[in-house]
């Protein structure tokens, strides 16, 4: 056999599993927590429950639900319903204030939110403080939209994606202060309840169509403009 032949087949030996390395590799794999905050309303009425959330970056992915752990520094204040979990209710029991404090069990990993609990007040003045809040929701998302079609589409993925976060931030901003006021009202009946609930969809409806546009208008992986670069699972945003 020739050294040609020897060489062109060592060559495609070679390839092939370097390949079947490469494919081994997942494309993004999961990243240990470093850090975490807690996400939600910072006061509740007496008698009321509100949801908090925990977001653990850069990764949540080898983070086990039942490793995270809530408690109350007064729980005479405030009440911790859920002991473990991604996300925990609690309930304000008297006027005052209690840090919360969740915890990645095994791991030096904290975080702390202080609770306000305030006195009751009628629905009918919570709900018009609270609609007064939607509505300048509403406005300040209005302003997203109008800066959205001022801003130029730029020609890369790299570009658009930028773009496309920078906004997207901002709406996200927006839509957990909506989400508060959601959780506020959440457990309550009666005919305001039903009022703030419609209130709540209308503003929510909004956002979503704001979103919506701008996806569609800063597309930064579609076919108009390929960039293999940012062609793979770790930048598709319908998760």
């Amino acid at each position: 056999m020739s050294k040609k032949k020897i060489f062109a087949g060592l060559l495609t030996t070679t390839m092939a599993a370097a390949i079947l390395v490469t494919a081994a590799v997942p494309a993004s794999a999961a990243l240990p927590p470093q850090g975490m905050r807690v996400e939600g309303a910072g006061s509740v009425r007496v008698g009321r429950t509100i949801e908090l959330d925990t977001d653990i970056y850069p990764d949540d992915d080898l983070v086990s639900s039942w490793n995270i752990v809530w408690k109350s520094k007064k729980p005479s204040v405030v009440k911790v319903l859920n002991k473990r979990g991604e996300d925990t209710r609690v309930k304000g029991l008297k006027a005052g204030k209690a840090k919360i404090v969740v915890k990645i069990k095994g791991t030096n990993i904290k975080a702390t939110k202080t609770i306000t609990v305030k006195k009751n007040v009628s629905a009918s003045s919570e709900s018009a403080s609270d609609k007064k809040k939607l509505n300048k929701y509403k406005k300040k998302i209005k302003k997203i939209r109008k800066q959205i079609a001022k801003t130029a589409v730029p020609a890369t993925a790299a570009e658009r994606r930028a773009v496309y976060l920078k906004f997207e931030s901002k709406l996200n901003k927006l839509d957990r202060k909506i989400d508060v006021i959601n959780d506020r009202w959440d457990d309550r009946w009666g005919s305001t309840a039903r009022s703030m609930e419609r209130a709540v969809d209308v503003a929510e409806n909004y956002l979503e169509s704001v979103e919506d546009y701008l996806e569609h208008r800063f597309d930064w992986n579609d076919d108009r403009y390929d960039d293999d670069r940012y062609d793979d699972d770790r930048y598709d945003w319908d998760d």
